[in-house]
């Protein structure tokens, strides 16, 4: 599980996400899998929502 917490002054949870990756989590076997890609792209895309660096 991550938890994608907001920026302060007012930090909050942002999102809580199940990561249903198969374990041992070998970094050879992770790099081969479509889903962590997908969880990889999806928490990048969340961390720069919610940088105050990326705000419009």
């Amino acid at each position: 599980m991550v938890v994608v917490m907001g920026n302060p002054p007012w930090p909050s949870v942002v999102e809580v996400i199940d990561v249903d990756l198969p374990r041992p989590r070998m970094a050879e076997a992770l790099s081969a899998n479509p889903a962590y890609h997908a969880l990889h792209h999806q928490l990048l895309g969340l961390l720069t929502k919610y940088d105050p660096a990326h705000a419009a």
